[in-house]
């Protein structure tokens, strides 16, 4: 073992650049695969971890109005949607006012139901616990300020404003009459079920202050409350809850769920994420057709020397040893350079619109596939050097018994007397055979 210590150590003084060479290639390759699975997996569940981040409703509960008839009054649905509030399956909830009014905007455009969704809350939770906005630009309204609003970004385009501009909501009441507040959009931020408008169960908000909410409390301001629940269980939870009430004989139904803005968001990455996989796929095999040749081709090299250390008393099991010892510090290098290259590549995904509610933008390190990815680096490296060391062993063995064989037979040629150009011809003649071929 002394001397195979003493060998790998002179090798890594006098091949460094090589041994460094074939670790960056399997190493900053295997980064760009590993690179492509944890983006994958980072966009597949971008959207549920921002649903835990930012506490998400499950579900808008509505009280039903009657076809024909008058219906309930406003105060009459919080009546009978205070009971739910109180639920033990409720984790948190708020209610919520859709207000009968059109957006004019900068342009002269008006906008109204269902292109905008003007709401707000009494007691401002919309947006800050439940449900909360994950700002982009700009920053949250004030809570004592009439004046102020926040929307998503979708909105603010279709509105054509950024952030400070301003835009007039016109209230109608049941009377006839009409009141305008001038609002100032402070932020421009997404919240769960407004991420994706091509996703399905998407909401164009505008989000008002308590301030406005006490300020337009005028008879048919109003459409009516809508509770925003949190439940144990989600949306299963939601179901239950519901049907619960029904049975009770409380007129409500389920307007709106998260479920289909989320199967919607997961449909529409699954082209992503399958996309990613299949690149990383043909990265690694790319990588390993590449290096796999150039790793093979520097291990023949390499045994040129065998027959000096062989005559310096190397036996051939230490020689295979120190050919599986070079590559496996060629394989620590490539391991390491793919964990460094993979969380260096992080940043840049996820792209496109999951970006937008991705909580984790920057730096990240996914743990499960660095980890495994380098152990498979290490693995898959020491595997592709062990077969051409092997071949290359075996191919020396061969080669030095032939030799010996070679030389038993001119031999055998000189001690029987037979002329000097027989005897160099026939050594000529047997070198230059294949060793299979004078084995027989």
């Amino acid at each position: 073992m002394s001397a195979v210590r003493l060998r790998l150590r002179s090798e890594l003084r006098s091949r460094w650049r090589v041994l460094l060479s074939l670790a960056m290639i399997a190493g900053i390759g295997g980064g760009v695969a590993l690179a492509g699975l944890a983006a994958a997996r980072r966009i597949e569940s971008a959207y549920p971890r921002f649903l835990t981040a930012t506490r998400a409703f499950d579900a808008l509960i509505e009280v039903q109005t009657p076809d024909n008839g008058p219906g309930p009054t406003p105060e009459q649905q919080g009546v009978t949607l205070e009971p739910i509030r109180k639920d033990p399956s409720v984790i948190d909830s708020s209610v919520v006012e859709l207000y009968i009014a059109e957006v004019l905007t900068p342009s002269g455009h008006s906008l109204s139901f269902p292109e905008v969704f003007p709401i707000a809350s009494a007691d401002g939770r919309i947006g800050t616990t439940i449900n909360r906005i994950k700002y982009l630009e700009g920053r949250a309204p004030e809570p004592t300020r009439i004046d102020e609003a926040v929307t998503s970004p979708s909105v603010a385009a279709l509105m054509g404003v950024d952030v400070g501009g301003h835009v007039r909501l016109r209230v109608s009441s049941s009377s006839g009459r009409t009141s305008d507040q001038s609002l100032t959009i402070v932020g421009i931020g997404v919240m769960a079920g407004q991420v994706d408008a091509s996703a399905g169960g998407y909401i164009p908000t505008l989000v008002m202050t308590p301030a406005f909410y006490r300020a337009h409390t005028g008879p048919g301001e109003r459409q009516g409350p809508v509770l925003a629940v949190r439940t144990r269980g989600g949306s299963a939870g939601v179901d239950a809850l519901v049907k619960r009430f029904q049975a009770r004989g409380a007129p409500i139904d389920g307007l709106s769920t998260q479920r289909a803005q989320a199967v919607g968001l997961q449909r529409t990455i699954r082209f992503d994420t399958v996309g990613l996989r299949l690149f990383a796929a043909l990265t690694g095999l790319a990588v390993l057709a590449i290096f796999g040749q150039l790793l093979a081709r520097q291990i023949f090299l390499d045994s040129r020397e065998h027959a000096s250390l062989r005559a310096l008393g190397m036996t051939r099991d230490q020689m295979t040893l120190l050919s599986v010892l070079r590559t496996g510090v060629v394989a620590l290098g490539a391991a390491v350079l793919t964990a460094a290259t993979a969380v260096a590549l992080s940043p840049v995904t996820p792209s496109g619109p999951t970006r937008v509610f991705d909580l984790g933008a920057g730096v990240h390190v996914d743990g499960l596939v660095v980890g495994v990815g380098a152990a498979a680096i290490v693995v898959l490296v020491v595997l592709l050097g062990a077969v051409p060391a092997l071949r290359s062993e075996r191919w020396e063995h061969r080669t030095s018994t032939a030799r010996s064989e070679v030389g038993t037979v001119a031999n055998a040629l000189a001690r029987a007397s037979f002329p000097p150009p027989a005897v160099a011809g026939v050594q000529m003649a047997l070198s230059s055979a294949p060793p299979w071929r004078l084995r027989r």
